[in-house]
């Protein structure tokens, strides 16, 4: 029965989730990638085929979240959810100052990049140094989890993910191409809460192509106080959020009134600009 770790990770107002399915030591566990991207960005293949070399290394957990705002620019990437779009800008407080931008990676949770920059991925990943919590068993039929005696208390979430997923994309940047994205997040599900004590869960086994892992997550009443302290500003409901994208465009999504006999005007339009941003953050 493969062993393997629970690690929570607190990110921004949020609570990130790290993840663990792959053999670990008894003091280790995998650095877990994860790859904000969409089908319709024309940059994001790059780092998608990068997300798949990694996929292969048995220290890494590799995982793509689709995210959805690039749906309305003329593709509507099947794996994209909202759920995504909001991980990545938990992220996005924490790491950039609230912009978002595809192809992304954060590695374990605390730095990131653009994703198609391999160096950069390759250096954090030699630079990171994740411990575990506390062990955590699959049954050998994938039909129950165990999450032993830890540090720290959560939740105990479930990642399920398609390992392997060929799309031929016919509208958007990568209009005519065959893309293919591995590791895929498909759902995460909430199993049960977890206070520091050996607790086992039922769950039921991946469909074939699909894959599982565990995830922690701490309990948000315990840092609900220091988290307002971090949260920053509400921006207003009707302000267009401004997202960079590495082609040096700004994107600027703006709600749009419908009208005219029921004509549907799209709610989201792109807007290319002459300023010039670079592909780098100053820190």
């Amino acid at each position: 029965m493969p062993m393997h770790r629970w690690s929570p990770v607190l990110c921004g107002v949020l609570a990130a989730i790290t993840l663990a399915a792959l053999p670990a030591h008894a003091d280790s566990r995998p650095v877990v990638v994860e790859l904000f991207t969409s089908q319709g960005c024309s940059s994001c293949p790059p780092a998608d085929k990068l997300l798949g070399e990694l996929s292969q290394r048995g220290d890494v957990l590799a995982l793509g979240f689709h995210i959805s705002y690039w749906d309305s620019l003329g593709w509507k990437d099947p794996l994209s959810s909202q759920a995504s779009t909001d991980r990545q800008r938990a992220y996005a407080r924490r790491l950039t100052g609230g912009q978002i931008y595809t192809p992304q990676i954060v590695v374990d949770g605390a730095n990131e990049m653009v994703g198609s920059h391999r160096e950069e991925v390759l250096t954090a990943l030699r630079e990171a140094h994740p411990v575990a919590a506390a062990p955590v068993n699959f049954a050998a039929d994938r039909r129950s989890v165990t999450v032993g005696a830890g540090s720290g208390a959560g939740e105990v979430l479930l990642a399920r993910f398609a390992q392997r997923r060929a799309t031929q994309v016919a509208a958007g940047e990568n209009a005519g191409r065959a893309l293919e994205d591995i590791n895929g997040v498909e759902k995460l599900t909430t199993l049960g809460a977890w206070n520091g004590t050996k607790a086992a869960v039922p769950i039921e086994p991946p469909d074939p192509g699909k894959g599982i892992a565990i995830a922690g997550r701490h309990d948000p009443r315990r840092r609900r106080a220091k988290e307002r302290e971090l949260e920053p500003e509400p921006l207003p409901v009707l302000r267009p959020p401004l997202l960079r994208h590495p082609h040096r465009r700004l994107i600027k999504l703006s709600p749009i009134r419908a009208g005219g006999r029921g004509k549907k005007i799209p709610a989201v339009r792109r807007v290319a600009t002459r300023r010039r941003v670079p592909s780098r953050r100053v820190r």
